[in-house]
């Protein structure tokens, strides 16, 4: 639909064959000027999106050297794949307290799932026996982010409990 007056656009609109042609800001090899400062960039993430992601094994090798450091500004980071993973089922006996995982600097994540419940777990033996844990329920799904020791111990008297569980550590 054309406008009756063509000559009254309203600001900042163009035909589309009189457009301004856009300008890449991501391209890091170009230094385009931002904003009224022209030289401070208040957006530096979008350059650092565009750098090529190190192979692999680059990010696995082993440091060579530490170098202290100070840091202004943002820094990119990544969090490479754990080392090892193990994935298991395990029946959870009412009054059986069972230290289901020792103590481990290994350790970077540990996800419980309740197939059967309710479950205590807790770090300490005294705590699952007594209850004073955390109560899981039928279904609950929780990740675990430290490296104690966790016991663990059903709560329903007739039923043991089955508990799934997926451990992710950082070295092997």
């Amino acid at each position: 639909m054309s406008s009756p007056y063509p000559e009254r656009q309203a600001p900042g609109s163009y035909p589309l064959d009189q457009r301004p042609p856009e300008q890449n800001t991501n391209d890091p090899a170009v230094d385009y000027p931002s904003g009224p400062h022209h030289g401070y960039d208040p957006y530096p993430h979008r350059r650092a999106q565009t750098e090529p992601e190190p192979p692999i094994d680059e990010l696995l090798q082993e440091p060579i050297a530490t170098v202290p450091v100070s840091v202004e500004g943002l820094v990119s980071v990544r969090e490479v794949p754990k080392v090892e993973g193990i994935m298991r089922s395990l029946n959870v006996q009412q009054g059986g307290v069972e230290q289901m995982f020792p103590d481990d600097p290994r350790r970077s994540m540990l996800t419980l799932i309740v197939n059967t419940g309710p479950i205590v777990v807790a770090n300490s033996a005294g705590e699952a026996a007594s209850g004073g844990g955390a109560i899981l329920p039928t279904g609950a799904v929780v990740q675990i982010r430290h490296r104690k020791r966790i016991w663990v111990n059903a709560l329903a008297p007739a039923n043991p409990g089955v508990l799934s569980y997926i451990l992710e550590l950082f070295a092997d």
